[in-house]
């Protein structure tokens, strides 16, 4: 909660090291020639997972702890409206950014991409569905979706040309703007939520 007095600031402070990650990996290629990407391009490899996933991770986490504080305080009609209304706002931003940011892209398809604030608005209503599954069942989810994402973005890459099913699906998994695509990374929301109860309830 944005708002909030009791935001737990260790989490704060990860996000930023997340922040950072992303911004080294995503800046290497201007600041690097080709003899130091060759040297640490698999170190930049490792930051462009590490980044995106952490952060993604802790927005999830965040998200539960807001949850968890006002329940049994605000009804769940409110919170489910403040859950929405705060995700789609930060899509928002994400659909304004893909306008800037795909300017190759014919409209209205440039509306669509996922980048980073758009896959954070997303977990936030994300997240709030997923509470609703009983712990074993979120386990089971993510680990399926982060186990068969290759596959299944293969797939519909080879296939997307042949059949306009497959390119809807390709379009909306991987998108325009593949920087942060909806699978595997919606597999971390699901084993977030457990990590954000369970230091819920740890903090109180």
């Amino acid at each position: 909660d944005y708002a909030s007095p009791k935001r737990i600031v260790s989490i704060d402070a990860v996000k930023g090291f997340a922040i950072i990650f992303i911004m080294l990996a995503h800046t290497a290629g201007a600041w690097l020639d080709q003899d130091w990407i060759y040297i640490f391009g698999m170190i930049f490899a490792v930051l462009d997972i590490l980044g995106p996933s952490l952060f993604i991770f802790l927005s999830a986490l965040s998200v539960i702890f807001s949850i968890k504080r006002k329940q049994g305080v605000l009804p769940d009609k409110v919170i489910r409206a403040r859950i929405f209304s705060r995700g789609l706002m930060i899509m928002l931003l994400g659909v304004l950014y893909n306008v800037i940011s795909l300017p190759n892209v014919p409209f209205p398809l440039n509306l669509w991409g996922w980048n980073i604030l758009m896959f954070i608005g997303f977990s936030q209503i994300c997240a709030f569905y997923a509470l609703k599954l009983r712990q074993p069942e979120r386990i089971f989810i993510g680990l399926v979706i982060i186990a068969t994402a290759p596959s299944l973005r293969e797939v519909l890459y080879l296939n997307k040309d042949s059949n306009i099913i497959v390119w809807i699906f390709h379009f909306i998994i991987t998108s325009p703007a593949p920087h942060v695509t909806l699978v595997p990374w919606i597999g971390i929301i699901f084993i977030s939520t457990i990590f954000g109860e369970w230091l819920s309830q740890r903090l109180g």
